[in-house]
């Protein structure tokens, strides 16, 4: 019990309202999803799974400081996406204290752009960011701490111990490169498995999260902690590359 951790704290929004219940042996829709996402290819379910639970947990080593980018596998001249991303990054924050920002609309150069950052987030997403997303304008926020401004108010700094961890969704390659950019993110491709005409509703018969009963979101909850349990055994997997290289020439240059 909270009671009983002997003078350590945890902020109120920290706790889900859900009651913990042991899971059956059935595979739930979550953890099927997972495979499906990851082409079903075992190196890439284990690597995908580290990084959820990197995300999952607190601990933060300034020396391996990353940023989760997933982006889909697919190369193709048009970015369709729809592919299982943000789903990804949402059942974080059925853990984890989120703040989820349109990557569309973010500008990393508005003196107010982290302003809707507390103390308490734990997570933050910047979902569907732009072709042109500058990531290089993360990287203090990633190994060093965060910098908030709100309008109307003193700015404060959250240390990198206690700041949130970051995740990047995106139908684009993120061009920031060299060694500073690569010692910063760990890229996760997508398989297209789902997409705007067939998704994650009609291969499980119900919307993820919302039309949960009990018995799923127990199977929800074991596979997340099951994820930790992988990441502190064998650290975040980074998986090799399957068409990032490709699509970052094309990205560069032109599909032809």
């Amino acid at each position: 019990e909270y009671g009983k951790m002997n003078e350590k704290y945890v902020w109120k929004s920290w706790i889900r309202g859900r009651k913990f219940i042991p899971a059956d042996d059935i595979v739930g829709d979550y953890e099927r999803f997972i495979d499906l996402i990851c082409g079903e290819a075992e190196k890439r379910i284990t690597a995908l799974k580290t990084a959820i639970g990197y995300s999952l947990h607190r601990h933060k080593d300034r020396a391996n400081a990353k940023a989760i980018i997933l982006v889909d596998e697919k190369v193709s001249e048009t970015c369709e996406g729809r592919s299982g991303k943000s789903i990804t990054a949402t059942a974080i924050g059925k853990f984890r204290n989120n703040l989820n920002i349109d990557g569309k609309r973010f500008k990393t150069d508005e003196i107010f752009s982290f302003q809707n950052i507390t103390r308490s987030t734990e997570f933050v997403c910047f979902d569907d960011v732009r072709k042109d997303f500058d990531f290089e304008s993360l990287f203090h926020a990633i190994t060093e701490g965060i910098e908030v401004e709100c309008k109307r108010e003193k700015k404060f700094i959250i240390p990198f111990e206690e700041a949130p961890k970051i995740c990047v969704t995106t139908n684009y390659m993120i061009s920031a490169e060299g060694g500073s950019a690569d010692g910063r993110k760990a890229e996760y491709e997508i398989a297209p498995y789902f997409s705007k005409s067939y998704s994650p509703r009609d291969e499980f018969g119900r919307l993820f999260f919302d039309e949960w009963d009990e018995k799923e979101w127990a199977r929800f909850d074991d596979f997340m902690l099951r994820c930790v349990q992988l990441y502190l055994q064998k650290g975040l997997i980074i998986p090799e590359p399957i068409n990032l290289l490709k699509r970052k020439i094309i990205q560069k240059t032109h599909i032809d």
